[in-house]
């Protein structure tokens, strides 16, 4: 296998063209032996955990098994490694700190044929600080978050809060005040991580008699 690595960082892994009589001859022109490889090589069985690097397009999406798939605007434009581990997707940083995990969409068998798949390396590292998203609360004192409604109070209709997202609970920030902290009742996985723009107030038709 050949490594392509920016200060250290593997960009990409590709099969390795080169016959032993090339390599020599890159010893005699400078080269060193390499340390360890940055990762695990070999075949990939079926349903074992496989990952693989992957640049983010403008639109949130990576190409998998000939599909994109959504994995978040946030993180539009940045190179992540995505982890496939039975039912779940993880996506990790450059130090395998773990930034979101997803359902799974592919099989095992396409798990196994995936473009430029790897064996997994080790788990990923949880983030050290929880996840932090923005929400606009309604009319009616409440906000939606991974599909949980949270009554804040009615004095806060129309503001943006910032919600918090724990292990088991849910934070609700307005600036530095916490306001409320409420168990998680739900296992969906956050889809949104910015408040949506207050709708325009709609114009009511009139109409004129004759």
């Amino acid at each position: 296998m050949v490594h392509l690595l920016i200060d250290g960082i593997r960009l990409k892994t590709v099969p390795s063209r080169l016959t032993p009589a090339h390599l020599r001859h890159l010893l005699t022109d400078g080269g060193r032996h390499a340390g360890p490889p940055p990762v695990t090589a070999g075949p990939v069985t079926p349903g074992a955990p496989v990952e693989v690097d992957r640049l983010v397009n403008a639109t949130g999406l990576v190409s998998l098994a000939g599909r994109q798939h959504p994995i978040g605007y946030h993180l539009a434009g940045r190179r992540v490694t995505v982890r496939l581990d039975r039912g779940v997707l993880h996506l990790l940083d450059a130090d395998r700190t773990l930034l979101r995990s997803l359902p799974n969409p592919l099989t095992p068998t396409e798990q196994a044929r995936i473009r430029d798949g790897r064996p997994a390396g080790p788990p990923p590292t949880p983030a050290p600080e929880p996840l932090r998203v923005e929400r606009r609360v309604s009319s009616r004192g409440a906000l939606v978050i991974a599909g949980q409604k949270i009554h804040v109070g009615i004095g806060h209709a129309g503001r943006t809060l910032t919600v918090e997202d724990a292990d088991t609970t849910l934070r609700i920030h307005d600036d530095d005040k916490l306001l409320t902290e409420v168990p998680r009742t739900t296992t969906k996985p956050v889809a949104r991580f910015k408040a949506r723009k207050p709708e325009p107030p709609r114009r009511h038709a009139t109409s004129t008699g004759t």
